[in-house]
């Protein structure tokens, strides 16, 4: 089904994380990880099933939580699972893009063009992934 008017037909950039993962696990070309799809892994799995159920638990934490917000400490762990969870999955083509995040200076910036362009790299990232996988 197509996404829009113009478009002939649907790509993965048209799907949402979960789908994506959900589709990627139904395939079975990806071994689980040891808890399963649901639960997160132990800290020492580092294999792309554990990798992508990081992001996939933690994006439904974030955005099905009661509370809209999360202690620092709880910050800091997902924070630092995700960006090892993005190295390993794009074999450190996001590491850079960390960085730059995590030097930003979000107080002294235009808000709107800011959100602009961290949707364009969110995009270029996404594009870059799906090159590297097909």
């Amino acid at each position: 089904m197509p996404s829009s008017p113009n478009k002939s037909a649907t790509t993965s950039k048209d799907f949402d994380t979960t789908l994506m993962i959900c589709i990627l696990r139904n395939l079975s070309f990806i071994p689980p990880p040891s808890s399963g799809w649901d639960t997160l892994p132990p800290e020492f799995e580092n294999t792309l099933g554990a990798n992508l159920t990081i992001i996939k638990v933690y994006r439904n934490k974030l955005c099905h939580a009661s509370q809209p917000r999360i202690n620092d400490k709880t910050f800091r762990k997902m924070k630092s699972s995700l960006i090892h969870a993005f190295s390993e999955i794009s074999c450190g083509l996001t590491d850079s893009i960390v960085r730059e995040i995590e030097s930003f200076d979000f107080e002294g910036c235009d808000k709107e063009n800011l959100l602009c362009k961290i949707q364009k790299e969110i995009r270029d990232i996404r594009d870059d992934m799906q090159f590297h996988y097909n």
